[in-house]
């Protein structure tokens, strides 16, 4: 091989060797963490919201025998 010629390396080893996981104190990568802070926490929060709505129309259709409105 000359010197000229660079070795072909595929794409997801570049990939996971540039995005090594960065060790956090306790034991769970730090990009993990920022994803489930992104994703999971806001789903969470939504799903939590829905409940509430829906445990209102419940409850006031208990006591008016109707559904919104």
């Amino acid at each position: 091989m000359s010197s000229s010629q660079l070795p072909l390396v595929p794409p997801f080893v570049a990939i996971t060797k540039a995005t090594e996981p960065t060790a956090s104190p306790l034991g769970v990568d730090v990009q993990v963490l920022k994803w489930h802070l992104k994703v999971t926490v806001p789903a969470v929060v939504v799903a939590l919201i829905a409940l509430l709505v829906a445990y209102r129309a419940y409850t006031n259709h208990k006591r008016t025998g109707r559904w919104f409105g």
